[in-house]
């Protein structure tokens, strides 16, 4: 029998050094990965265990106090400082109906107020003073606001992307009502999302009482003095008011300002329909004015029943204009000496083509005679957009200067002890 022969100490060497090299190239990524597996779900099952057990050992909640189930609904109100725990108790037994060892359902509304800072999570939220102490930065964010609300109006307004700015004509004189009016109508103004110009003229020049209510409208607005004062009479302030509209007119002319006029008056109520509308002015626009207040008798005498009454557009089935709704019911024909400015709207290129100065102070002058090319708004003139009303104070009623009452209203008391001294 032969024996085999014994192979050379190099070669032994060599097919050693091969095994080794193709078994730790086979193994080696299968066991480094099985290795991170389970380091893996050691770490996940021990973080896991761990908050357990110190939820088990170290929270307060009386999760195994009663013998029976409980319920536990927690509503927290956050404020700047105070945050208020409201924690209800409602439990349901778990054990049959008829026992009696039972002590009776729990039903207790627990208040813990907990001065603390507001948390979110497991994270407290930093809570900034207000005011912002720094204004430029207040006047930075809001920029930037505005900025992000004019290119989503750009781009979720495909009909329109970009809009007329609106040019608002509002003649006004101090008084009682003033501040009211004003105040009013720029809330009305502040809700458009277009760019606004606000044109104020008032008579007897310029004050302070109507420059503060401007100043804290937060629009962009035009303080334009007028000469003349406003007079008592109703009759006599509507000259006046014409006047004033067309010195807010030549004022856009010569500043060449782009957009719609709407004629506002200080003291009528606006639909923000009336807005949308004016982006489709081309020339002259005119809508439905209802008038809450007879401007023929605004105090309303002897007329208990009166009708509101419609001054606007009448169109036919084609959508075309036909006549008119004024005043005078019994005639459709367009009569502009009779009519209200705030019925009408005006682009500003078609008053660009107009010599103001040769135009008497009233719409005659400025729309002509006949009111052809004028523009039915609203639905051909079936929506009203702008209700006419007039409520004012006597002309000599006392009221304090800016509405702040320094000292105080006097009670009832004071005032009939004042009185008995007297």
């Amino acid at each position: 029998m032969k024996l085999p022969l014994p192979l050379p100490l190099p070669l032994v060497v060599q097919q050693m050094q091969s095994l080794k090299g193709s078994a730790s190239g086979g193994f080696s990524p299968f066991w480094l990965l099985i290795h991170f597996l389970c380091c893996l779900g050691s770490t996940v099952l021990g973080f896991r265990f761990s908050r357990l057990l110190f939820f088990l050992f170290f929270s307060s909640s009386p999760l195994f106090s009663q013998p029976h189930l409980s319920t536990i609904t927690t509503t927290t109100t956050t404020t700047t400082t105070i945050t208020t725990i409201t924690t209800t108790f409602s439990s349901s037994s778990s054990f049959p109906s008829n026992s009696s060892s039972l002590p009776p359902p729990l039903n207790t509304t627990f208040y813990h107020p907990v001065t603390t800072r507001p948390v979110v999570g497991r994270h407290g939220i930093r809570v900034r003073p207000w005011p912002h102490p720094d204004p430029l930065q207040l006047m930075r964010a809001h920029h930037i606001l505005r900025q992000v609300q004019l290119e989503q109006r750009k781009v979720f307004s495909a009909n329109n992307p970009n809009p007329k700015p609106i040019l608002v004509v509002t003649p006004t004189y101090v008084r009682a009502a003033q501040a009211l009016h004003l105040t009013a109508l720029a809330h009305t103004l502040r809700l458009l999302p277009y760019h606004v110009s606000w044109l104020v003229i008032e008579a007897a020049g310029v004050t302070n009482v109507t420059a503060s209510i401007l100043a804290r409208s937060s629009l962009p607005f035009f303080h334009l003095a007028f000469a003349d004062s406003m007079p008592h009479t109703f009759q006599a302030r509507r000259v006046v008011q014409d006047r004033m509209r067309l010195h807010a007119l030549r004022f856009i002319s010569e500043q060449k300002m782009e957009g719609v006029v709407v004629f506002a008056d200080e003291s009528n109520i606006h639909d923000l329909k009336l807005f949308d509308e004016a982006q489709k002015v081309k020339s002259v626009g005119a809508i439905n004015l209802s008038f809450l207040t007879d401007p023929r008798n605004p105090n309303q005498e002897n007329n208990p029943q009166l009708q509101p009454v419609v001054q606007g557009p009448l169109c036919n089935s084609d959508g075309q204009l036909s006549g008119w709704r004024t005043l005078d019911s019994t005639n459709d024909a367009f009569a502009p000496q009779n009519m209200e400015w705030a019925g009408f709207l005006l682009d500003s290129k078609w008053l660009l083509e107009k010599d103001l100065d040769k135009i008497d102070a009233n719409l005659k002058g400025l729309l002509g005679d006949n009111g052809s090319g004028i523009e039915p708004l609203g639905k051909c003139a079936h929506n009203v957009l702008v209700w006419w009303i007039r409520a004012e104070t006597q002309p000599d009623t006392k009221f304090p200067p800016g509405w702040a009452i320094e000292q105080g209203i006097p009670s009832k008391h004071e005032t009939n002890s004042t009185s008995k001294r007297r």
